[in-house]
Parts: C-alpha cells; sequence; structure tokens
C-alpha cells in the first residue's frame, strides 16, 4: 500500500521595511526601505549632498589660496567688493590665468635687485573720480611696476568699470578689516557655488604657506621650551625658513622646491599683453601687431625688438585704451630697420615700409588725465585720435614669437 505525501509549499516571509527620514537636507522625505543601511530617499538625493560635501571642500580651499588673498587685497585698495560685479566662471579664470602669468613674470615673488618688477595694472582706474575700475583681466594689464606707479588715474575711456553711484555703502571693507574676514566676505559675495566651480576648474589648492604653517601648529608643543620658541616665531619666518622648520621636527633633510628664473624682458611681457588684448577686447591694435608679427616670423634670429623706454612707454598707453596711433612711427621704424639691411636680417616676408605707414584715421576720444591730487577737484577732458577699424580675424592669444629673450 502506498502512502500518498502531500506537498505543501512554505510561504516566504515579509522582509521588514523601516520608516526613515531622507538625509538630505533640501529633501528630508519620509520614506521607507528594507535596506539597514538606506538613508537617502532616492539616488539623486545622494548625489546631491555629496556634491554639497565637495563644495564646502573646495570654498575651504579658496579660504587658504593665495589667489584670494590677492582679491582681498584689491577689494581693501577699492574699499567695497563691488570691485569684483559682474564675474562669471569664465571671467575668474581669465583672471586666475592673468594673476599666475603675473607671479611668473615676477619669478614667483624671487626678483632680484635689478630685475623688472611687474604688476597687473587698472586701465579704468580703481580710484575714477566717477567710475570704480574693476579687477577683470579685461581691465588689466601687466606692466612693468615702474610704469604703473607713474600712470596714477591717468584715463582713455576705456576698459570696465562701474558708476560710483551704484556703490552701495553694504559692501564697503575697511582697510583694517582682517585679510581672512574679506576673503570670507568676497566669497559670500561671488557666491559659494562660483567659487567652488573655480577651485575645482582652476585647481586651485591651499598655499605652501599655509599647508606647512598648519602642520608646525598640529606638531609643535608648547610645553616644549625649544618648540615654545619656534611657536612665537612662526608668523614671521619665510615660507622657506617654515619648511626648513618641519623637515628638521621630521628629522629629515628639507626638500625646498626651487623654481627657475623667468627672465621676461618688459619688451616681451607688453608684447604679451598687446596679443592677449588684441584677440579679445582690442581688435583695433591688431593690424600692427600682426605686421610685427610679420616681421620676427620671416626674419632671422638676428632680429628682436629692442624698445626704448620711450617705445615702452608707448605700448603701455595704448594697451591702457591710447589710440593704435600711439605706436604708428614705433612698428614703421622696426619695418625700416628689416628692409635697411637686407643681408643681416634676410626678410622674406611681404610688409613694406609704405604699406606700413598708415594716415590713421583721428576720431575724437575723451583722455582723462587725472594726478591723485587732481581727483579732488576734477579735471577737463582733451580729445586724441583713435583708428577705428573693423574685428580682425583671431589667432591663439599665447602665440607668442620667442623673439625677446
Amino acid at each position: 500500500m502506498t502512502t500518498a505525501v502531500t506537498a505543501t509549499k512554505t510561504k516566504k516571509s515579509a522582509k521588514q521595511r523601516y520608516s526613515r527620514r531622507c538625509k538630505n537636507p533640501a529633501c528630508k522625505k519620509v520614506f521607507t526601505t528594507t535596506s539597514l543601511t538606506k538613508i537617502y530617499h532616492a539616488p539623486s538625493c545622494k548625489t546631491a549632498v555629496g556634491n554639497a560635501k565637495k563644495r564646502v571642500k573646495h570654498v575651504d580651499k579658496a579660504t587658504h589660496a593665495a589667489f584670494f588673498y590677492h582679491l582681498a587685497y584689491e577689494v581693501q585698495r577699492a574699499g567695497t567688493y563691488q570691485v569684483l560685479t559682474g564675474h562669471t566662471l569664465d571671467s575668474l579664470i581669465d583672471l586666475h590665468s592673468l594673476y599666475k602669468t603675473c607671479l611668473k613674470y615676477n619669478n614667483y615673488g624671487d626678483v632680484t635687485e635689478g630685475e623688472t618688477k611687474y604688476e597687473m595694472s587698472h586701465i579704468a582706474p580703481v580710484k575714477g573720480k566717477n567710475t570704480l575700475g574693476l579687477y577683470r583681466a579685461d581691465n588689466l594689464v601687466i606692466a612693468p611696476m615702474e610704469m604703473n606707479r607713474a600712470h596714477g588715474t591717468k584715463y582713455y575711456g576705456r576698459g570696465v568699470s562701474i558708476s560710483r553711484s551704484e556703490i552701495s555703502p553694504k559692501y564697503a571693507v575697511s582697510k583694517d578689516t582682517a585679510r581672512s574676514d574679506v576673503v570670507a566676505g568676497l566669497i559670500q559675495f561671488l557666491g559659494e557655488t562660483l567659487v567652488s566651480d573655480l577651485v575645482r576648474v582652476a585647481k586651485i589648492q591651499p598655499t605652501q604657506r599655509h599647508k606647512v604653517m598648519s602642520w608646525l601648529l598640529d606638531n609643535l608643543n608648547p610645553l616644549d621650551p625649544e618648540h615654545k620658541i619656534h611657536l612665537t616665531a612662526l608668523d614671521g619666518l619665510s615660507t622657506k625658513a617654515l619648511t626648513q622648520l618641519k623637515a628638521t621636527l621630521q628629522d629629515k633633510q628639507a626638500s625646498i622646491f626651487s623654481l627657475g628664473t623667468c627672465g621676461a624682458s618688459p619688451d616681451y611681457v607688453l608684447y604679451g599683453e598687446w596679443r592677449r588684448l588684441a584677440n579679445t577686447t582690442r581688435p583695433d591694435i591688431l593690424s600692427m601687431l600682426s605686421v610685427l608679427d610679420d616681421l620676427y616670423s620671416n626674419t632671422s634670429n638676428r632680429f628682436y625688438s629692442d624698445f626704448s623706454v620711450a617705445d615702452q612707454q608707448l605700448v603701455f598707453d595704448m594697451l591702457h585704451g591710447g589710440p593704435v596711433s600711439l605706436i604708428a612711427d614705433l612698428v614703421a621704424s622696426e619695418v625700416e630697420r628689416v628692409h635697411s639691411n637686407p643681408m643681416l636680417y634676410n626678410y622674406t616676408g611681404t610688409t613694406t615700409p609704405q604699406a606700413s605707414i598708415k594716415v590713421l584715421a583721428t576720431i575724437p576720444a575723451p583722455v582723462i588725465y587725472r594726478s591723485f591730487i587732481e581727483e579732488l577737484d576734477g579735471n577737463a577732458t582733451a580729445d586724441a585720435p583713435v583708428l577705428f577699424m573693423p574685428p580682425q580675424a583671431i589667432v591663439d592669444s599665447w602665440d607668442i614669437p620667442d623673439f625677446a629673450k
């Protein structure tokens, strides 16, 4: 006799579900889940929180970066955060790039006696009578320090500025405010998202000095008499000395990163700025630049620029908004120099002396000359010739011939 066996199916018990509130501050929805570890309502919430943490990290880097301390100095010089009005990510990247170029020309702060120092000079002056020149790459020119200091507030009517009537007292900054507080304020003025994006895209890092200083503060023991002496002297030590002190404490040889000298001549620097502005905001100065390009690329290596201080001043004035006619004679003399000695320069280009000496149109344009004393009383404007030309073709802004060494 066969016994029938009845198969029975065991019903699978339902998993326990947990009720939670989303950890994304922007969501906070209540949801249920079977996971013991899930804390976000949706993947998008997890991504948003992750991005916020990265943004905080990037902003923290900005508070210790040399570039933002440089901006803070310019804000205090202007007396208002509004000197940074209108910045976008692209304009801040351009400004940071110009800042790094100026550092390079100054050999990263290690300029020896007799070498030319360079500064970022305003086109529209920051202390204009009726306007505030903004701190932007399209309102700045890298130029020899002596020329910049002598330039004062001379104004050719170009550059980027805002009316002084637009300046709000709530954005005022005192020169006595701690620089770190100004950095925090300008980050709020620009917006943390914009600052975070700049730090990420431009790969801005905290200064070497800050990183070494932070390490020393963490590792020096104030109860140790020798360490206590070091702690009281930290602020007065150079970055190199701080690095050596750190290496000594680590009981190993100091490793100092040494930067090579730049050796950029004023001709080279002004020529580079000429090209940058010609390809961005000043298409009217591109034609004369093209003439020089033709000379430098179609002559032997013996030909290079050797501008006098007076010639450099003319280029400086043109870059600060002056008419291109200022340097017409200078360019013509360079062409004449090439053609007057064909055996030496072996010129193979097409520019002739007659072609480079043009009759420039003279359209009245305001040129404002003000000393700091005259700022108090105002000054009449004068007319100066300016060349009117249609926009030219844009070429690589940093394709600078190797003519000035």
